[in-house]
């Protein structure tokens, strides 16, 4: 029971040092503009995320993190994008969120303990996201491609993040019932589980993602000599 209630607790994490130490075995071969950034944002959510377990940052690194996420999810879809309308709507979008966030953790969440504000606006941005990650798998369910689905980087990139911020969109909607109810597993509140089992979809999306994405260029260079980007 207690090497479970272990693994349960630090899965997040096991996943987001897998996923970043996959980023830097293979980032010779990351030569897209969105995953050449993967070591170092992968690299900062791992050392964020164990941050706030060694030391009482949790409220800074929380506001912190969420705004290099809105930056750099928004980048990936907007490189991802198809229409200079989406790009629009993806860049208005992010500037909007990481000025709702800092202007939320200067003059809002004054007390540094009760985080309602910066819930209501992470509801928003998890649900905008989560739209923007579907438009794209949709548009591309759309294309005839000689690739298959899952053999897709980019679709599991988007995948992984439809089912970590739908998910963790509920949770946050749930909270306060499940403070009332004070629901919990080995002694964890639901509303910190849930997000810690959804990383590791998260994550994990992104280490098949990175194997995908080196298979790819190493395919690229095997075939045409001389060329190194796609």
């Amino acid at each position: 029971m207690e090497v479970l209630k272990f693994i349960t607790i630090h899965a997040d994490n096991m996943a987001e040092l897998i996923s970043f130490l996959l980023a830097v075995w293979a980032y010779p071969y990351l030569r897209l503009p969105y995953t050449k950034w993967l070591p170092v944002f992968l690299g900062f959510i791992f050392v964020s995320e164990t941050a706030t377990n060694l030391a009482p940052v949790g409220f800074h690194v929380t506001y912190l993190s969420l705004a290099i996420q809105a930056v750099y999810y928004g980048y990936i879809f907007y490189e991802l994008a198809s229409t200079r309308k989406i790009r629009i709507s993806i860049l208005v979008f992010v500037i909007g969120i990481v000025l709702a966030y800092s202007f939320s953790y200067i003059f809002l969440d004054t007390t540094r303990w009760y985080m309602f504000n910066f819930m209501r606006i992470t509801m928003i941005f998890d649900l905008i996201l989560t739209i923007i990650a579907l438009n794209y798998l949709y548009r591309w369910s759309l294309l005839d491609a000689n690739i298959f689905f899952v053999q897709e980087p980019s679709v599991w990139i988007a995948f992984g993040v439809v089912i970590f911020f739908s998910g963790y969109n509920i949770a946050v909607a749930l909270y306060p019932y499940i403070i009332k109810q004070n629901l919990n597993v080995f002694g964890l509140r639901l509303y910190n589980l849930i997000p810690r089992l959804l990383s590791v979809v998260l994550y994990s999306c992104f280490s098949v993602a990175i194997v995908l994405y080196r298979r790819r260029e190493l395919a690229v260079m095997n075939n045409s000599p001389g060329e190194c980007a796609y």
